[in-house]
């Protein structure tokens, strides 16, 4: 089965740059996230995906796989943006709190792939592959940078490249200190638990240390 899963869902994770950076540096991982962490969701023309401020109950990163959604962020008076296949959105659930900042809405029928963040979470915990913090890093502070009119769920391939300089460079060691921040980043904790949160809009971004 993971073969078979890793057959149907790897190339749908490899046209966002973190995930083709995390095949070459750890297969396994990417395996077991195609294996126990992606699920599939087919929806219909004008079905609503999501709204602003709406709390996931099922958070996590989607690609979309076949047919269009379209998406407007809160407040926004622009036309609203259409997702095509290759597309995905929601990265931030992965690496912080988050709410969404838009609507997502089909435009036509269409299939999505998930990756729940939870899961993925889990599996990267236990494969301890801490280089994985520097790219958390970065793209929450990224996310801070842009200030609560900038964020959107949308994601790019520019926001993803940006986070990932030098991580080919890093290595996967680090000690107890670095396992520890990325149990940290995983786990979720409040700032006041555990020193690591900066502030993304309403939502708490919690990232690493990098001690």
């Amino acid at each position: 089965r993971k073969e078979l899963h890793l057959e149907l869902y790897e190339p749908i994770l490899r046209s966002h740059p973190f995930f083709r950076w995390l095949n070459d540096c750890s297969p396994a991982t990417v395996r077991e996230i195609c294996h126990s962490a992606i699920h599939e969701m087919v929806i219909f023309a004008d079905d609503v995906l999501f709204c602003p401020a709406e709390v996931s109950s099922l958070p996590g990163l989607l690609f979309l796989v076949s047919g269009h959604l379209l998406y407007t962020r809160s407040g926004e008076q622009e036309q609203a943006k259409r997702m095509s296949p290759g597309d995905w959105c929601c990265e931030p659930f992965l690496w912080t709190q988050w709410a969404y900042r838009g609507q997502l809405v089909a435009e036509t029928d269409a299939r999505l792939v998930a990756v729940d963040a939870k899961r993925f979470r889990d599996i990267l915990v236990s494969g301890g592959l801490v280089t994985v913090l520097e790219y958390a890093e970065r793209f929450v502070h990224a996310l801070n940078e842009k200030g609560i009119s900038g964020l959107s769920d949308l994601g790019t391939s520019i926001d993803a490249q940006a986070a990932l300089p030098d991580l080919y460079n890093a290595t996967r060691g680090g000690g107890n200190s670095r396992r520890n921040s990325l149990v940290s980043l995983i786990s979720g904790r409040r700032a006041q638990e555990s020193g690591l949160s900066s502030r993304v809009g309403s939502a708490a971004a919690v990232v690493p240390s990098g001690n």
